[in-house]
């Protein structure tokens, strides 16, 4: 069985979608939160620099009991020319699940069809689907009958074109 990957809107329902969000908003009022993550790996492969992205995945599973392990794109193998399904290969043999933030949408989709473990874009040139997650990224983002409201509106270059094409964002 082939693991569920998260690497843009097209594959996840919006009640997923408003599960996760409800889910997210429940852990962060958690005060202490279950380790639901205890003994769990997350590897961080980021070709690009991150602020937002690498903190709030590296928090979010301190906070849950699990582990992270941030791997730039120079630290690879990838960096002297190993195939992307190779580095996927080995590295969901080792990892839990992988977060992969990329400039390139070709190379999350190899990565994505050689991967053993549940693979999340975290960026790519196309996509951009974690940004709307964090309840302060999005000033409203309407879900059914739901309006998050938030205090800190995203600067516009800080709303990827891929949350427009989702039509989630209204």
């Amino acid at each position: 069985m082939s693991p569920k990957h998260f690497l843009n809107f097209q594959k996840i329902t919006k009640q997923e979608l408003v599960s996760i969000i409800d889910r997210g908003l429940e852990l962060k009022k958690s005060v202490k939160p279950k380790k639901t993550l205890k003994n769990k790996v997350l590897g961080l492969v980021f070709e690009q620099p991150s602020t937002r992205t690498r903190v709030s995945f590296e928090v979010g599973m301190l906070r849950l009991g699990g582990n992270s392990l941030f791997l730039s794109g120079n630290e690879l193998q990838l960096s002297r020319g190993e195939p992307i399904s190779d580095t996927a290969k080995v590295l969901s043999s080792m990892l839990d699940v992988i977060v992969l933030r990329t400039d390139d949408q070709e190379k999350l989709n190899i990565f994505s069809q050689n991967s053993s473990v549940p693979l999340i874009n975290g960026l790519s040139d196309l996509y951009h689907p974690c940004q709307i997650y964090p309840p302060r990224a999005v000033r409203h983002c309407t879900l059914d009958t739901r309006i998050f409201q938030t205090t800190i509106p995203p600067p516009p270059h800080m709303v990827p074109p891929s949350v427009f094409r989702s039509g989630i964002l209204r």
